[in-house]
């Protein structure tokens, strides 16, 4: 009777092991392929030709599968410069996006991707912007710490950025002569 109970409680056991979902908690040699190919491929919104809303900005952030997110965290958490840069892209990205669409940055909101990537922020960067979320989080990162900026996909978007401001304030008159 007692092997009995033990081979049952011992297989219960084993099973829930099996087939748990905990957080990931050492995520040292995780493998980034998913995350760099979100970040590539990601595009906040892009208006087809049936498309006639007018006004529309784009707003969502990648959708990211729950484990994904868990060993994005984690390697957050150790400060891994390749996850702060493919996050970099994807927040450089939307910005621009909005950019496009709206002519200002727009709110974000609560996202658990945004929170991870508070994990990266220096502490005065932390206390200069408390409330931010706004899409001008990426760019404002990456101009504080210009060796994001030697990543050829955030460099691309910087340019496409700055065409559009300088575009932008043009049409405001904001750069004309007087």
């Amino acid at each position: 009777m007692k092997k009995t109970l033990f081979i049952v409680l011992s297989s219960i056991f084993l099973l829930s092991c099996l087939t748990s979902k905990n957080p990931v908690t050492n995520c040292e040699n995780s493998n980034l392929e998913f995350l760099k190919k979100i970040a590539l491929d990601y595009t906040p919104y892009v208006k087809t030709k049936t498309d006639t809303t007018e006004g529309h900005c784009a707003q969502g952030l990648p959708k990211i599968p729950k484990q994904q997110l868990d060993t994005i965290s984690c390697l957050a958490r150790n400060k891994n410069k390749e996850v702060e840069k493919y996050l970099s892209l994807i927040f450089v990205k939307l910005y621009r996006q909005h950019l496009e669409d709206c002519h200002l940055s727009q709110y974000i909101g609560r996202n658990r991707l945004k929170s991870i990537y508070w994990l990266y922020f220096t502490e005065d960067f932390r206390k200069n912007n408390r409330e931010y979320t706004t899409s001008t989080i990426g760019m404002d990162w990456v101009l504080h710490n210009p060796e994001l900026s030697s990543f050829k996909p955030i460099t691309d978007q910087i340019k496409i950025i700055e065409k559009l401001i300088n575009d932008l304030n043009d049409g405001y008159g904001i750069n004309k002569s007087r």
